[in-house]
């Protein structure tokens, strides 16, 4: 109440300084909207194609044979992480701002469900320009670098003393990534947008049991349980970085793979941190609502999850369970783990087991999402194990390729899922955050 008599209050005062009824003022704006959006929309719809038609030419650049006599499969594969890691930032951010366009097209006030100040310029078209920039820059770094490590045509051709020098070329492209993608960054997120993000990673990470939990706070938690595969990638892009006066980028990458000993438990324990948070939260949730039951079920479907994931990391053989029992007993807890979670997602976030249900999308919209989230979750575990190419018995690019892709689905999976939370909640406050 507070905070919508705040926005009425700015409304009336904004309409004051113009001399109109505050109703009047935004039936103008209201009725403008579709011509003003009509030059970023086409914009936008222009950079999609380019990117699109760029990450093509990059996938077919990747399957041709090289022509540089020092190039190695081997090499390419233990730099991919990096930039994939750089990637599913960007991706984030698109499936941000297409989740933010669906509200606006159907009018899901986002905006106060996850407590955003109506003072920041938070919307889909500024969301995706945003995203467009970043991706240009990962694409025209990484282009450049495949063009260099398997044909010699863009450093190397004109720069022939680098193949000589002590510089990794590697390190090069990475480093100029991360320069330009975080000058971009401090150009178009405004000071308010980063202490507001900043503010809500707190929050969420180290005062979870201590505040009461807003509805912001567990989404973004939950958006940390879906990017354990950047988690794993942010910590070997860590040690990657720095071993840059190395010169052979298999030996960086055999030290960056924590295989065993207290790396091994570190990496462990920073990808079920989130599901920890959650569990957390879910225990807040318990005293601050006084809803026993639900929040308990809610928190045992993490704490499953993370059961399952320490089965999926550890090695089993140690307790003396042979080869068939150690599958069975992973086969069984991911199932187990996997239908739970699903259930959960279909009848208590997306509420389709309510039979008077309120529904702003198509209703074929539901099927289709229900579906995808049941399918797409089925991949989770494939983020704790230790090693996606034991998995696919392939080399080792095919098997960063892999990753790049459960990855990727992962992240669309969640955007899918937010997309009908947020509508459930905006409609019946399923999760009383109101």
């Amino acid at each position: 109440k507070e905070r919508l008599e705040g926005l009425r209050l700015r409304l009336h005062s904004l309409a004051d300084e113009l001399g109109v009824d505050g109703d009047l003022l935004l039936a103008a704006r209201h009725g403008r909207g579709g011509l003003e959006n009509a030059w970023p929309v086409a914009k936008l719809s222009y950079s999609l194609g380019v990117i699109s038609m760029a990450l093509v030419v990059i996938a077919v650049l990747s399957g041709m044979e090289p022509q540089n006599d020092t190039y190695s499969t081997e090499a390419l594969s233990a730099t991919i992480p990096v930039f994939r890691l750089a990637f599913m930032l960007n991706l984030a951010v698109w499936l941000a701002g297409g989740c933010a366009a669906v509200f606006e097209r159907y009018n899901v006030n986002y905006l106060f469900l996850l407590d955003i100040s109506p003072e920041l310029d938070v919307t889909a078209i500024s969301l995706l320009k945003f995203a467009s920039v970043q991706t240009g820059v990962w694409i025209l770094l990484f282009f450049g670098f495949l063009a260099d490590v398997k044909f010699g045509a863009v450093l190397l051709s004109s720069r022939p003393s680098l193949s000589a020098s002590h510089l990794s070329l590697a390190h090069l492209y990475v480093g100029v990534l991360l320069v330009l993608q975080t000058a971009v960054t401090a150009k178009w997120v405004s000071r308010k947008h980063r202490l507001s993000f900043f503010r809500l990673v707190f929050r969420t990470c180290c005062l979870v049991p201590l505040a009461p939990v807003s509805f912001s706070e567990n989404l973004f938690a939950d958006f940390l349980t879906s990017i354990g595969r950047p988690l794993k990638d942010f910590a070997y892009t860590v040690c990657y970085l720095g071993h840059w006066r190395g010169m052979d980028v298999l030996e960086i990458r055999s030290n960056c793979q924590a295989s065993d000993g207290l790396a091994w438990f570190g990496l462990q324990l920073m990808l079920v941190m989130p599901l920890i948070i959650r569990m957390w939260q879910c225990i807040r949730r318990v005293r601050d609502t006084g809803v026993c039951f639900l929040h308990l079920l809610n928190c045992g479907k993490y704490a499953t999850t993370i059961l399952v994931s320490i089965l999926a990391a550890a090695r089993l053989s140690d307790l003396g369970l042979s080869a068939g029992e150690t599958q069975c007993v992973r086969i069984v807890g991911y199932v187990c783990a996997t239908v739970y979670a699903a259930t959960w997602d279909l009848a208590v976030d997306f509420g389709l087991n309510v039979r008077d249900r309120r529904c702003l999308f198509p209703g074929g919209a539901y099927i289709a999402v229900a579906a995808l989230d049941v399918c797409l979750r089925s991949t989770w575990l494939l983020t704790y194990l230790p090693d996606c190419r034991a998995f696919v018995k392939a080399s080792s690019l095919n098997s960063e390729c892999f990753s790049f892709a459960i990855g990727t689905l992962e992240l669309v999976r969640r955007a899918l899922w937010a997309t009908i939370r947020l509508e459930h909640e905006h409609l019946s406050n399923a999760g009383r955050f109101r």
